[in-house]
């Protein structure tokens, strides 16, 4: 809780000193991870203890890769917690926005809130989200956007990606993204300039993630998720997300030209994208970097 507030005043303090000319402000909440906790009230004697046991119980979690049930008490109670740890950040936010409101720069700011993944609550028989098997609960993330000049309240019920933000930002921003950027910009949809045609399918996938060692791909379209394990090559998954919301019934062995369709989309994916990926120029990317937050990068893991 101590950081998460933190977090809030740092940037606080930074609106308030900040000229007033164009600014781009990034922060990070990553509350809402193991330890679920108690922090919207003071805790309890009960809950205390309750607490202590909670950690040696995830420690049978972590053995097992995710793959321990601690029973149905236990996910109820981590459910709970989970949901008040994102009433604790969901408060630290509209903290954030009633700054910006005050100090006049609501009105002629861009405001994106996302996450980048969500958590297993043992709904695919995995916890937490190291272990992500890359269905609905770990990777459909929110996206809300403020677009100044925007009346608000638009839903967009294409399916769109976390890829798409960044170009979204740059073009609401009379920036042309990079060439190398993927992902889409969203501003023809919100400004309803297209047609609601189907959008390109959703790609997800881990590689060497702490405890998932081999590469996972999910291919993730209007109507259908497809997912590739290299720990269980041979045995593909298919699911029809409307009749099966839960994704509970394997239709691979059965789906036919649709499976080889999206056996397809995997190959040209794996042999075009990620060669590309893997050729980017990453110490052009770290150039000029300050080095405090090149270490905070690392502990987050995400350079090494």
């Amino acid at each position: 809780a101590e950081g998460r507030r933190q977090l809030t005043g740092e940037a606080l303090a930074w609106l308030r000193r900040a000229p007033a000319q164009p600014f781009f402000l990034w922060l990070h909440y990553i509350d809402l991870h193991w330890p679920y906790r108690y922090s919207l009230r003071p805790l309890q004697p009960a809950e205390a203890a309750q607490a202590w046991r909670d950690r040696r119980i995830y420690r049978r979690v972590v053995k097992t890769r995710g793959r321990f049930d601690p029973g149905r008490e236990t996910r109820q109670r981590w459910q709970t917690l989970y949901r008040e740890e994102l009433g604790a950040v969901d408060a630290q936010i509209g903290t954030l926005f009633a700054e910006l409101r005050a100090n006049g720069r609501w009105e002629n700011t861009l405001v994106a809130v996302t996450s980048d993944h969500g958590e297993e609550f043992f709904e695919h028989r995995t916890w937490a989200h190291s272990w992500n098997q890359l269905f609905d609960e770990g990777v459909h993330v929110p996206l809300i956007m403020k677009i100044p000049g925007s009346p608000g309240g638009q839903h967009l019920p294409e399916q769109v990606s976390s890829l798409d933000v960044a170009p979204t930002i740059l073009d609401l921003a009379g920036i042309s993204p990079p060439e190398r950027m993927t992902g889409l910009s969203l501003r023809p949809l919100i400004e309803q300039r297209v047609p609601q045609s189907p959008r390109p399918p959703a790609l997800t996938e881990m590689l060497g993630h702490r405890n998932s060692y081999r590469y996972r791909l999910a291919i993730r379209t209007e109507t259908h998720r497809y997912l590739h394990d290299l720990e269980n090559p041979r045995e593909n998954q298919l699911y029809d997300r409307g009749g099966d919301p839960r994704e509970a019934h394997n239709l691979y062995a059965r789906a036919g030209g649709l499976a080889r369709t999206f056996d397809e989309l995997r190959f040209a994916h794996v042999s075009s994208l990620v060669p590309k990926m893997l050729d980017f120029p990453a110490d052009d990317a770290m150039a000029g970097l300050a080095p405090e937050i090149a270490e905070r990068l690392r502990e987050l893991g995400y350079i090494s």
